[in-house]
């Protein structure tokens, strides 16, 4: 098919039947793209979602791990996957000011936020050291709570991809 010079990258992904760049990021943040018909409550349903899963998973994984290697190791695993439900919680009220805020002060809402979730994040596992719980189990609970947001936002991009 033809496109005129007059088209932007929206139009040539549209008759392409592609998505654009713009789609592909509202399809893995969870933000109602328009004509969707989904109202503006979708970003906290996802939010929910996502943390009912960490939760769970995060409930299972330190179960495990307790009765295989004991119940210190388990409360290390679940504690790192509290600490990235808490930053991902902590991100998500960040982002919804930043939106709310002028372009310039929103993007540096976003910049003080980030900086306060990494000297939480740094304080936390200083505490997690301190009262001995063990640091690979911790960072294996961080990163299963993080796999979770992954495979959530990838699975929106693929819902968005197959037109569903």
């Amino acid at each position: 098919m033809l496109i005129s010079s007059g088209d932007d990258g929206s139009n040539r992904a549209r008759k392409s039947g592609g998505l654009d760049s713009q789609q592909v990021n509202d399809a893995a943040s969870g933000r109602p793209q328009a004509g969707d018909g989904r109202g503006e409550r979708t970003g906290r349903a996802d939010l929910r979602n996502i943390l009912v899963v960490q939760a769970a998973i995060s409930c299972l994984g330190a179960t495990i791990v307790a009765f295989a290697s004991g119940w210190l190791d388990g409360l290390s695993l679940l504690y790192g996957a509290a600490l990235m439900s808490a930053n991902g919680l902590w991100l998500y009220r960040g982002i919804e000011q930043a939106v709310s805020q002028p372009s310039g002060s929103g993007q540096r809402s976003l910049y003080r936020s980030a900086v306060l979730r990494f000297v939480f994040l740094l304080l936390a596992l200083a505490l997690a050291f301190a009262a001995g719980l063990y640091l690979p189990w911790v960072a294996a609970g961080m990163l299963a709570a993080q796999a979770v947001v992954y495979v959530y936002g990838l699975a929106g991009v693929w819902r968005a991809r197959s037109g569903a």
